[in-house]
């Protein structure tokens, strides 16, 4: 496989991650629980 499609991949995979972290990330604001947010705030870095 060629490199290009490779990280062409990878940028799919990266922007998947990101999209349903920060989703997640917005949802857990409107709650009270820190513990969520952190995690999903972890997540999303990772991301």
């Amino acid at each position: 496989m060629k490199r290009i499609f490779v990280i062409d991949w990878i940028l799919i995979v990266v922007f998947i991650v990101s999209a349903v972290s920060g989703f997640g990330l917005h949802i857990a604001g409107h709650w009270n629980s820190h513990e969520v947010w952190h995690n999903w705030a972890v997540i999303s870095y990772l991301g």
